[in-house]
């Protein structure tokens, strides 16, 4: 095969030789078909030597079963080449969860999400639950036991049952590193919260 296209699919020229035809077509059979799509556990890693617009399947992404798929750019400027392009978000709870006046300090929940692959992930969280007084629920995200944002507040009063939902943030996260959602409540406020619920989604992996 003399030649390739621009996303290294092997082609033949005029000048090829008839009696290798059937050899010229074999080979171009075979990187299409690697080439497409292809399908290996997330925590392996992407396949290796990528063309741009290459498409892969992460397998294993859960105990659910469940897979991502991603698409090679090779434009992107950072070592997160992989962008996802579609697959359900992981997601965890917690029942019966606790959240008690903290003074105003972003206290862990316990709620966590293991990432296996470095890069950039969405995330979302949510506190619901009855007030039993006046005051502020806040929930934010951490990384590996570290708070790093606030993502909502909710002003509460006695007697209320409230949902204070995160909106979607991007936090960039390191391979086998944890995803935390955090609370946080002033001085005057209490509850017994019902749940706690977090979700993450890749953006961009490397």
């Amino acid at each position: 095969m003399p030649s390739t296209t621009p996303k290294g699919l092997p082609y033949p020229l005029p000048t090829d030789p008839v009696a290798h035809g059937a050899d010229d077509i074999k080979a171009l059979a075979l990187g299409v078909d690697g080439k497409l799509v292809t399908t290996s556990p997330l925590a392996g890693g992407p396949p290796a030597s990528p063309v741009d617009g290459q498409l892969w399947i992460a397998t294993g992404v859960d105990a659910a079963g469940t897979r991502w798929m991603f698409e090679y750019d090779a434009g992107e400027s950072t070592a997160n080449k992989w962008k996802f392009v579609g697959g359900p978000p992981v997601v965890a709870s917690l029942l019966a969860f606790t959240m008690s006046n903290n003074g105003g300090v972003w206290v862990a929940t316990g709620l966590n999400l293991l990432v296996a692959r470095a890069g950039v992930y969405v995330v979302r969280g949510t506190l619901y639950g009855a007030t039993t007084g006046g005051g502020n629920w806040r929930v934010g995200y951490g990384v590996n036991g570290a708070f790093v944002t606030e993502a909502a507040i909710v002003g509460t009063g006695a007697s209320l049952n409230v949902t204070c939902a995160g909106i979607a943030i991007d936090l960039t996260v390191g391979a086998g590193q944890n995803v935390n959602l955090f609370y946080n409540m002033t001085a005057g406020g209490a509850a017994n919260l019902s749940n706690a619920g977090l979700e993450v989604l890749p953006r961009k992996i490397g």
